[in-house]
C-alpha cells in the first residue's frame, strides 16, 4: 500500500502593528490575536491586485528617439487610446513616457530603463513603470507600479508593435 505525501504549503509569516495590537498572520487565518484585526489586515492585502496590461501601436524611430502613435490597449478591463515617447541606446530601451486616456480619465506612465537578460540567443528586456499622473476614475492609480515584460517591435516601419505586462493597482 502506498502512502500519499501531501506537499506542504509554503506560507510566509508577517508581523504587523495594528491599532496597538500585534497581529501574526500566515495568510490563512491561523495564529491571529484578534479576528477584527485579521479582517482588516486581509482587506489591505487584497486591496492591491495585479491586472494585465497590453497595448498596440505604430512605432517610428528618429535617431535614439522612439515614438509610438495610434496606441490602443487595456489596463485590466479599461480600454485606452494614446501615444508614447522614449529613447533607446542601440536596441536597448532607456526610458520614456506613455500618455493614455479614455472618457473616464487619463493615465501617464513613466517607463524606466530596461533590465536586460540573455535568454538563449535572444535578449529579453523588462521595463519597470509607474503611474505618474492619473485623473478621473484612475486618480487612485497614481504611484502604482508596473512592469512591461513582452516587447514585439517589428523591423518593418509600418508594422504594428505590441507591448504587454502587469500593473499592481489599488
Amino acid at each position: 500500500m502506498m502512502n500519499r505525501i501531501r506537499p506542504r504549503q509554503k506560507r510566509s509569516l508577517r508581523f504587523e502593528a495594528l491599532e496597538g495590537r500585534l497581529v501574526l498572520s500566515t495568510g490563512v487565518g491561523m495564529g491571529v490575536v484578534s479576528h477584527e484585526a485579521h479582517a482588516l489586515v486581509r482587506s489591505q492585502v487584497q486591496a492591491q491586485r495585479q491586472v494585465p496590461a497590453s497595448f498596440r501601436g505604430h512605432v517610428s524611430e528618429s535617431g535614439s528617439t522612439v515614438t509610438t502613435t495610434n496606441l490602443t490597449g487595456t489596463i485590466g478591463r479599461d480600454h485606452f487610446k494614446g501615444s508614447a515617447t522614449g529613447t533607446t541606446s542601440g536596441t536597448i530601451f532607456q526610458g520614456g513616457y506613455v500618455y493614455l486616456s479614455n472618457s473616464k480619465g487619463s493615465v501617464t506612465l513613466k517607463l524606466f530603463p530596461a533590465t536586460v537578460t540573455q535568454v538563449g540567443k535572444r535578449i529579453r528586456q523588462t521595463v519597470a513603470a509607474v503611474a505618474l499622473d492619473c485623473t478621473g476614475k484612475y486618480a487612485q492609480y497614481t504611484g502604482s507600479p508596473g512592469e512591461l515584460t513582452t516587447w514585439n517591435v517589428p523591423a518593418r516601419p509600418n508594422a504594428t508593435a505590441s507591448f504587454s505586462g502587469v500593473f499592481t493597482i489599488p
